[in-house]
């Protein structure tokens, strides 16, 4: 019964009521820092001076695997979701809202063994609440692995699938649907957008295990709070761009980021392992038409991760670069690339994950650095006591 209530209050919470879980406002101060930093091997997250752990001292739930920062709880102060895609007996995954009165959990609504969900996580604040989706790639739908995403909004809980009604494309197996997430377009309506790096390019119908293996997709729901049936858009590589052969195993759709610059909406999306020796690209679009791809020579797995900085700039890791020593480029709208320093050390994988940080400035994860992980900006940030993988996961 407390899990139904804690459910239940959960949902009223993101369905944009003024019900802050605490019951009031928060009269504290506000964390002098907005950035979530997890390490899912330690089980822990950093957000403002604070270590948050799972409830309940679970362990082996891969908590921090990804995170989220938004305004949630009705106060004027940042919430943090972390995302637990192991959590459960069963693997199906858990999230958990940390704000002013405490932690909530919520789970899907018919959870599945292995299923995964909070493997990724996108949040938006909307001037009538809080928008979050959560993927589940390993979710069945219809067949095996398929994936799925659960959308919480102002206008309910939704689960979405490649069956949802006007959602191109098929369920098919391995698929791995919401793979990654992000909020697209604009801030008061927005786009969907998800990553689907392990769909075949196969054709119509569904089919398994054929033409170009694992080559990847990525899927726009416009205006995803209006429900069904949606309107959808869809690019495999060789639909977004000629510059980069489509191929199996580019893994298009592995990141997503998105950002509205001077009144046009910008959506990147990286494809790690496309290219020569998998060297990676990214491809960008502005208001959904596919406008530049970017590719760098001497890199590996450039589009692991993607950020757009505050001033406009995208930013995009490459954590295999130089025995995996990693390493960022940025990228102005109109095509100039730049190289970031990076700091010395084979294995690092600098460049894993990625977030703004004020104006113009970057988080820079490397959770191998040291063997415990740290996070950088203009410094390296040393990880906390016990770290296992610290900058797996930046927000």
């Amino acid at each position: 019964m407390i899990r139904l209530l804690a459910l239940v209050l959960l949902a009223v919470v993101l369905l944009g009521a003024a019900l802050p879980l605490s019951g009031t406002a928060s009269a504290a101060p506000c964390p002098a820092t907005t950035h979530a930093v997890g390490d899912p091997f330690a089980e822990t997250v950093a957000f403002g001076g604070r270590v948050l752990r799972p409830p309940g001292g679970d362990t082996n739930t891969g908590f921090g695997w990804a995170v989220a920062t938004a305004h949630v709880d009705g106060d004027r102060c940042l919430d943090v979701i972390v995302g637990a895609p192991y959590a459960g007996d069963d693997d199906h995954g858990e999230v958990y809202v940390f704000g002013a009165g405490g932690v909530q959990t919520v789970t899907a609504e018919n959870p599945q063994k292995d299923a995964h969900f909070g493997w990724s996580l996108a949040a938006a604040d909307l001037p009538g609440g809080v928008a979050l989706a959560v993927g589940e790639p390993h979710a069945d739908a219809r067949v095996a692995d398929a994936g799925a995403v659960h959308l919480f909004t102002p206008r309910g809980r939704t689960r979405l699938d490649q069956e949802s009604e006007g959602v191109i494309g098929n369920g098919e197996v391995g698929d791995m649907w919401g793979w990654s997430l992000a909020f697209h377009g604009n801030p008061a309506r927005p786009d969907l957008a998800i990553g689907v790096p392990y769909e075949d390019d196969d054709g119509t119908g569904v089919q398994v295990a054929s033409g170009v293996v694992d080559a990847g997709t990525v899927v726009v729901v416009r205006d995803v709070l209006s429900g069904a049936p949606y309107t959808s858009k869809k690019w495999d590589l060789g639909q977004a761009t000629t510059a980069v052969p489509q191929e199996p195993g580019n893994r298009f759709g592995w990141s997503l980021a998105t950002a509205r610059i001077g009144g046009t909406s910008y959506l990147a999306a990286g494809a790690p392992l496309a290219g020569p020796q998998d060297a990676g690209m990214v491809q960008l679009w502005a208001d959904l038409t596919p406008t530049r791809t970017v590719t760098v020579d001497g890199t590996k797995g450039l589009g692991w991760a993607l950020a757009f900085t505050g001033d406009g700039k995208l930013a995009m890791g490459h954590p295999y670069t130089k025995g995996a020593t990693g390493g960022v480029h940025t990228s102005t709208v109109d095509g100039t690339v730049a190289a970031l320093p990076v700091p010395p050390q084979p294995g690092q994988r600098y460049g894993w994950s990625l977030t703004a940080d004020g104006p113009s400035g970057l988080l820079i994860g490397a959770p191998d650095r040291d063997g415990v992980g740290a996070v950088f900006t203009s410094t390296a940030i040393p990880a906390p006591a016990r770290s296992v993988d610290w900058g797996h996961a930046v927000r």
